[in-house]
């Protein structure tokens, strides 16, 4: 999976790259800021080749987003995730 950026740049996905492009994408969404402007908490996704995105969300916004290798936390989600279609891809230009 890649993100795109800036003309002519793809992002490999897990990687810290992709994840700051990701952070920049859901901050410029106004449809996630208005239904997530209540939400506060850490999430931690768990993907299967290794690793965790750990995402720092805030009232509508994305503080912070890391790729690691190790997550400890209370909230782990897990399991597999199939994409068939998107409406509305998180693409960055």
């Amino acid at each position: 999976m890649a993100l795109s950026g800036a003309p002519g740049m793809a992002y490999k996905f897990p990687s810290q790259a992709w994840a700051d492009q990701f952070l920049l994408a859901v901050n410029r969404n106004d449809a996630y800021a208005s239904a997530a402007k209540t939400w506060e908490g850490d999430l931690y996704l768990v993907i299967e080749e290794g690793g965790v995105l750990y995402l720092d969300l805030w009232h509508g916004k994305c503080r912070e987003v890391l790729w690691t290798r190790d997550a400890n936390s209370s909230l782990l989600l897990q399991g597999r995730v199939r994409v068939t279609a998107i409406k509305n891809p998180p693409i960055v230009r």
